[in-house]
């Protein structure tokens, strides 16, 4: 018995076609899919056209740096959670979960002093604090 391949229902020759014969260019239909999506309640964040803060640093302190912004990152929590760690999902500080959130805001002995949007704007300080840790998210 022979299967046929599914139709995609979004066949790129048709997405190719579309867009040759579009005035727009592709950073206006960009801004405007985002558009749309913030009017839908999709985006809580502004339209990035430039390059985000601290995008020219090293390799590892942007990679770190995102991760503090996205709360998902190189912690026991996740470790614990992608099988990867046998320990517990537990802090050394003694709290139950060790996420990024809770070595940034709450660890005793790793907070950092100031806030979230400190992470967001790529302030000097949160990029000390992220290479001076002494663990790696």
């Amino acid at each position: 018995m022979k299967l046929g391949r599914l139709k995609s229902r979004h066949p790129p020759v048709e997405t190719a076609i579309a867009l040759q014969t579009s005035d727009s260019t592709s950073s206006t239909r960009w801004r405007e899919s985002w558009d749309q999506a913030a009017q839908n309640g999709g985006n809580l964040l502004p339209c990035i056209e430039t390059f985000p803060p601290g995008f020219d640093l090293p390799r590892r302190t942007w990679v770190s740096l995102n991760r503090a912004r996205t709360n998902c990152g190189r912690c026991a929590d996740m470790f614990h959670k992608w099988g990867i760690q046998d320990v517990s999902s537990a802090c050394d500080c003694g709290a139950e979960k060790q996420t990024v959130h809770h070595i940034i805001l709450e660890c005793p002995l790793r907070k950092f002093t100031g806030s979230l949007e400190d992470f967001m704007t790529g302030r000097e300080e949160a990029i000390e604090y992220l290479n001076n840790l002494d663990i790696q998210i």
